[in-house]
């Protein structure tokens, strides 16, 4: 699905204004994305989308403690965008101390966008480190949402291999669910599974597809 079509999409869904974020790692990709891009004709375009684009000439490296607890999310925008530069290994150093001085829930959750948004790049190799060699009061609830991300992607390429047909509705449900235990309960009725009834059960699977 393109840019354009997720705009209208969430625009109409939630019904409100909606503003695309572009997260870049060099210069010249940020300058292309800060371009309007427009869809019709050249002289009467139909729709135009103008990004709102970060990168590494507008965010500022940050690598000052006390810089990093004042602006947490900025700190981890200076990681993300700078991912391909040698102040990275700084950025997420000081980011990961600064995690710690806020409450589990939400370091948890920036710590797990910062694992996404770094990408397949030596930046994600230094902050798995951190998180394997230090210690953190969010690391647990950090470790536990990717454990049960992971086990629900195991959980749902079962059943799609096994071709029991998994409705959007008990899609979301394996997908938003955080508790280990319960993954690893349907994950165990899946392997032998036929149907959703055999895993959450027939009251279960007639009200997810109600």
């Amino acid at each position: 699905m393109s840019s354009f079509h997720r705009q209208a999409h969430a625009h109409v869904k939630f019904g409100c204004p909606v503003t695309l974020l572009v997260i870049c790692q060099d210069e010249a990709t940020a300058h292309w994305a800060a371009a309007p891009k427009t869809i019709g004709l050249p002289d009467w375009p139909t729709l135009s989308v103008r990004a709102v684009v970060v990168g590494p000439h507008n965010i500022p490296v940050i690598d000052d403690l006390a810089e990093a607890v004042n602006d947490l999310v900025l700190t981890m925008f200076s990681a993300l965008t700078h991912a391909r530069s040698e102040e990275v290994a700084a950025i997420l150093e000081v980011l990961a101390d600064a995690l710690d001085t806020t409450d589990t829930t939400s370091a948890g959750h920036i710590a797990e966008q910062t694992e996404v948004g770094l990408g397949n790049t030596d930046a994600r190799r230094i902050w798995r480190d951190l998180m394997a060699t230090k210690t953190y009061r969010y690391q647990s609830e950090y470790a536990q949402m990717l454990r049960a991300e992971g086990e629900a992607k195991t959980l749902l390429l079962m059943l799609d291999g096994r071709g029991v047909v998994v409705p959007d509705a008990v899609r979301r449900r394996i997908t938003s669910c955080t508790d280990t235990t319960i993954l690893e309960t349907w994950f165990k009725r899946a392997i032998h599974a036929t149907s959703l009834s055999d895993i959450f059960g027939v009251d279960d699977e007639q009200q997810e597809q109600g």
